[in-house]
């Protein structure tokens, strides 16, 4: 009688191994492009609810006050930016409590507190950017006890409009400045003749990443070439902006000039001379790129210049710009926020920047 042959437990062989690791990783590559997009799309998302937040505190603040916030200060205080003036209609009362309007600077010692904190309503999550990275920013502070902290940073900045030029023109977008009336007067939400829904209050920039420059010659420092970087409008097409006007006359007008001056930026904004790469470094701060202003002479998502290398409310063409694909977020003064192709007309890129020209944009135009 022969015995039961004892049975033997059989192993994965080297191929099979090999052909099991081939198909996880297959379905890994699959399923990764998959992940990343939802998490993009979650971010989006999130990025449209902030601005959705900013927009609407805006409109509200509108309401109550009988005026928009302001885009800069010249009276009380000055330096501070549009966003400090929103925090009690976004319930951040306490932080806004902490403000001393009698300073002469945002970021003087008595705001501190307040000019050290990260809002997270005022970031896109898209954007992992930090201008403050680099030991390069205007102001840093090194408490007692700890490292060196940052200015809190801002992806989002206010429409004052197209652009106001060199020659005294007043804002076109729905921005003024307090104590100075030479680029325009309060404005109120029944000033925005061209209808809320048809009118940018903010959008997105892609942050700096703190790499340098002071905003007159080359940074040292700075590498790269993109849409975080600032660059110099060049002297040459300076008559670009002394001859233009705020737009008045509607889309077309607006088109030919505005092409204009994108263009010239686009072809001065060349590899290695980049300005500036502190873009969005405090959302207290009332300088356009900082935490104030943006405007719609820079097509999305097309690289920014300074105008005689001038950081400030005014003469800088900062566009509007994101991580999310070929667009931005725009919120707009009905608290509605409205994704924005790169391929938009200039003419009506320039239209939704308006407050009162007369524009009628249809929404096979957007």
């Amino acid at each position: 009688m022969h015995g039961r042959r004892a049975k033997q437990s059989r192993g994965f062989t080297l191929i099979e191994l090999l052909v099991v690791i081939a198909i996880i990783a297959v379905l890994i590559a699959l399923l990764l492009p998959a992940v990343q997009a939802a998490r993009e799309a979650a971010r989006r998302m999130q990025c449209v609810n902030n601005l959705k937040q900013v927009s609407l505190a805006t409109a509200n603040y509108g309401d109550i006050n009988g005026a928009l916030p302001p885009t800069a200060t010249m009276d009380i205080g000055t330096n501070f930016s549009m966003k400090p003036r929103l925090l009690p209609y976004m319930e951040q009362q306490m932080i806004y409590n902490q403000i001393n309007w009698t300073q002469s600077s945002f970021d003087s010692s008595q705001n501190l507190t307040v000019s050290l904190t990260r809002i997270n309503a005022f970031l896109c999550p898209s954007d992992a950017n930090d201008p403050g990275s680099i030991n390069n920013l205007p102001k840093q502070y090194n408490p007692l006890g700890g490292g060196l902290v940052w200015e809190g940073p801002c992806s989002y900045g206010n429409n004052i409009g197209t652009y106001p030029g060199l020659n005294g023109n007043k804002f076109d977008g729905p921005a003024y400045i307090t104590g100075n009336h030479s680029w325009g007067y309060t404005i109120s939400l029944a000033s925005i003749t061209d209808g809320t829904s048809n009118t940018a209050i903010h959008s997105e920039w892609v942050k700096g990443k703190g790499t340098g420059g002071n905003g007159a010659i080359p940074g040292t420092n700075i590498l790269g070439n993109g849409v975080w970087l600032v660059y110099s409008f060049p002297s040459a097409q300076a008559s670009l902006l002394t001859t233009w006007q705020p737009a008045t006359t509607g889309i077309s007008a607006m088109q030919n000039t505005l092409v204009g001056i994108s263009n010239a930026c686009q072809t001065a904004a060349t590899p290695g001379s980049a300005i500036w790469d502190l873009k969005g470094y405090s959302w207290m701060g009332e300088r356009m790129g900082v935490g104030g202003g943006y405007c719609h002479a820079i097509q999305p998502n097309k690289k920014s210049c300074f105008v005689n290398n001038q950081s400030s409310q005014l003469f800088s063409l900062i566009g509007a710009s994101s991580n999310h694909g070929p667009g931005v977020n725009v919120g707009l003064l009905d608290g509605s926020v409205r994704f924005i192709k790169d391929a938009i007309g200039m003419g009506t890129w320039g239209s939704l920047a308006t407050y009162g020209a007369g524009d009628i944009i249809s929404n096979d135009q957007l």
